[in-house]
């Protein structure tokens, strides 16, 4: 069977016309806004692929404008799209345990020698309709940051932006939480809206949070998870 697999794939690959005409584009979608490094990465990946004329295609629709950043993962459960950028931590409504990935200490190479991501795809195809294609970004902490000092673990009378990501952590600590998209987060700082937020570092300065942001506290948490997933 696989050598009929490469087979036939040689056969598309050696032949433009047959190429051209098993062609399959493929729709995607970034739960995460279109200026962020994600996106660009993602973006640029596309156009790679899609300059090797393969049998598949990438069509990049947008960001949440197109599809709302908490109705991506429902988007590509159901087919409305094929493919998308975003995190288990914004598709819990889908299924909660999407939101797990946060915890692991195991790099993705090792989870797939040892059959970790093979069980992951089988709680994500069973579950979510999904295969969980590729992990884009590990090793990269949650930071709380925040406009006003603190000088112990207490967050009470403080109002914090969240996710279902660290949800439950920050009210642990007394916070008032406030889940928004990313997308809402610089205008909810500059209107006060809430005082802080909890990102990976990796992406406050695509967004300009940090013009608006005075303090982050250490150490980090939980490991930052972004993945690509498929219907």
């Amino acid at each position: 069977m696989q050598a009929i697999r490469w087979i036939a794939a040689a056969a598309v690959a050696l032949s433009p016309a047959l190429a051209a005409a098993q062609t399959t584009t493929l729709r995607v979608v970034s739960a995460f806004p279109e200026n962020g490094i994600y996106v660009k990465r993602l973006e640029s990946w596309i156009e790679r692929l899609n300059a090797e004329k393969g049998p598949v295609q990438l069509s990049f629709i947008g960001g949440p404008k197109a599809i709302p950043t908490f109705e991506v993962g429902k988007a590509v459960q159901g087919g409305v799209v094929d493919m998308a950028l975003s995190t288990g931590a914004f598709y819990t409504n889908v299924f909660p345990e999407s939101d797990a990935l946060k915890l692991t200490q195991m790099p993705v190479a090792e989870q797939r020698r040892n059959g970790a991501l093979a069980l992951v795809n089988k709680i994500w195809g069973e579950k979510g309709n999904m295969f969980y294609l590729a992990r884009i970004v590990e090793n990269q902490p949650f930071h709380l940051y925040i406009n006003k000092p603190i000088t112990s673990p207490d967050l009470k009378g403080l109002k914090i932006r969240i996710t279902p990501v660290y949800r439950d952590f920050f009210s642990s600590m007394g916070a008032t939480v406030m889940q928004t998209a990313p997308g809402e987060v610089y205008t909810a700082l500059e209107r006060g809206v809430v005082d802080g937020y909890g990102w990976p570092v990796g992406g406050i300065f695509d967004a300009n949070w940090h013009e608006k942001t005075k303090f982050r506290v250490d150490p980090g948490f939980y490991d930052a998870e972004v993945s690509l997933i498929v219907n």
